[in-house]
Parts: structure tokens; sequence; C-alpha cells
């Protein structure tokens, strides 16, 4: 299962790319809303986890691109972010889960894990 990590933190990106490595995963990781659209529709990853305050463009504008581009709009989109008490899925906010930073990995994981049985489960 591959993953993109949309996260402009190089040592946050670090940590989970060798944490979710050490699980199986094959993860990319980019530092900017951009260059995550870029990458989700080269590499159509299973899932991708992206922080909502990004440089160039930011995590909310990219997770609505991403979710109105045929090519990616089935992609889960696991929105982390510490500026957010809840989880914002809204029609403007179309990302289909949400982990509040500070996380723990074994909770990020789980999510993953969630994200990915129901996406395949809809894919069936």
């Amino acid at each position: 299962m591959r993953i993109l990590l949309v996260e402009d933190d190089p040592a946050i990106r670090s940590v989970l790319r060798e944490f979710l490595s050490e699980e199986g995963f094959e993860v990319r990781g980019v530092a900017d809303g951009r260059a995550g659209i870029h990458a989700a529709r080269t590499i159509q990853p299973d899932l991708i986890v992206m922080d909502l305050m990004l440089p160039i463009l930011d995590g909310v504008s990219a997770t609505r691109q991403l979710k109105n581009d045929p090519v990616t709009r089935d992609i889960p989109i696991i929105a982390v972010s510490a500026a957010c008490q809840a989880r914002p899925r809204t029609r403007e906010f179309p990302a289909d889960d949400f982990v509040r930073k500070p996380f723990e990995l074994e909770a990020l994981l789980a999510t993953i894990s969630e994200n990915l049985n129901h996406s395949s489960h809809l894919s069936t």
C-alpha cells in the first residue's frame, strides 16, 4: 500500500516515513500542497495524509482540488492539523478523516488502517 505524506515539517515527515515504512507501507513525502497534488496524480497512492498548514498551496485547497479531480477523488485523505479542534468535514472541506496534532503514531496508524479498509470495501 502506498501512502503520500503532504507535510512541510521535515522532522515530522521523516518520523512518519520511517514509522509507516516499518509498518509495511511504501511512503512518499512532499512538502507543499501543490507538490502533493502533482504526486497524487502521478503515483496514485492508496491514501494521503495531508497537513492543513502548508506553503505554496494550503492543505484545505489541495484537498478540495484532489476531491474534485476524477483521477484522485476516490483516494482517502486524512487531514492533520493542530489548528482545528474537531473533524472539519464539510462540503467545502471534503477530507475523509481528521487527526489532531500532536498525535500518537499508533492512533494515526489506526486511522490510516480504518480508512484503507473502508476504501477497499467501497472498491469491491
